[in-house]
């Protein structure tokens, strides 16, 4: 088993890869048919400099493979076996996004079943439908529990230079940019629903185990609570204090998270194992994604947009 700050740089390296904006957005328009240099830059508004930079990354890292295309001297950039392992989190992320903007998204197909495709999750050990209310975290026993770790993903995250404050585009969704990108791609926005998902809810908690300045935290809370994934709660008047919960969409978000690290880990050789207990069977939480109808997992040559 590999030392904890390995796997704590490996999530770190692989959010920092996955977990922003305009990697998302390529990734969602890839699962959607695009596999040509134009065909991402139509769906997606990324300029071409900063396209060809992450298309090179998702090379380098073997999620999309560049070949030949029919015309001379351009490439199709096709998923790779590893890139196929991000189609429950891109699910995820587009149901997200519908909740988000209140429009649903073009329905898909799930040709199994031949039924409207539908994301469920379920616990991979006893396959019932998670909740989050039996979703609990339990402490660790001995050693480095799960709350330092955050400290110490917070630290890898930082050293990667992964973002600190959010651009415009974070609080405003443009035309072809992803809302889940934009805010899943800022650090402390990742890093608070992280938390939340540890059973973290109070400002003062938040300050010590992100190590994160006041008014950062005031910045990022206000931000998050304007895009609906996490509502405030007064608990104390005098002075007033109060709890910060994921929303709906919040989970929603917690649990596209928690996908893309079962797919880091994964790729790393690492078993996917947390504090987080599903209650009902007292296993350690790990999720799967099934179609509501047939409770197939599916495959993405098994799902297609119904016009």
């Amino acid at each position: 088993m590999k030392a904890p700050s390995h796997i704590l740089q490996t999530i770190a390296d692989g959010l920092d890869l996955i977990a922003n904006r305009w990697t998302l957005s390529i990734l969602q328009a890839a699962f959607q048919g695009c596999c040509r240099f134009d065909e991402f830059l139509k769906h997606t508004g990324i300029s071409r400099a900063t396209l060809t930079r992450r298309l090179e990354e998702l090379t380098e890292h073997n999620i999309l493979v560049k070949t030949p295309s029919d015309h001379p001297r351009r490439f199709l950039y096709i998923f790779s076996e590893r890139g196929l392992g991000l189609l429950n989190a891109s699910l995820l992320a587009r149901e997200l996004e519908a909740a988000w903007s209140g429009e649903a998204p073009r329905p898909l197909k799930h040709t199994t079943c031949g039924h409207e495709f539908r994301a469920k999750l379920i616990c991979e050990h006893c396959n019932s439908e998670l909740h989050d209310k039996d979703i609990t975290w339990q402490q660790r026993d001995h050693g480095i529990d799960e709350l330092q770790e955050l400290n110490q993903l917070q630290a890898a995250l930082s050293s990667n230079g992964k973002s600190k404050r959010p651009r415009d585009s974070a609080l405003n969704s443009k035309k072809g940019q992803s809302v889940v990108a934009n805010i899943i791609g800022d650090r402390w926005c990742l890093l608070i629903i992280i938390a939340h998902l540890l059973k973290v809810s109070r400002f003062d908690d938040f300050l010590k185990l992100l190590n994160i300045a006041p008014s950062t935290l005031n910045a990022r809370l206000k931000l998050l609570q304007e895009q609906e994934l996490i509502e405030k709660e007064q608990y104390q008047e005098n002075p007033p204090r109060y709890n910060y919960q994921l929303s709906k969409k919040g989970q929603m978000a917690g649990r596209f998270i928690s996908e893309l690290r079962q797919w880091i880990l994964a790729g790393d050789g690492e078993s996917v194992s947390s504090q987080l207990v599903h209650t009902p069977c007292g296993n350690s939480l790990k999720q799967k994604l099934v179609c509501e109808c047939c409770g197939g997992v599916p495959r993405a040559d098994e799902l297609s947009s119904i016009k």
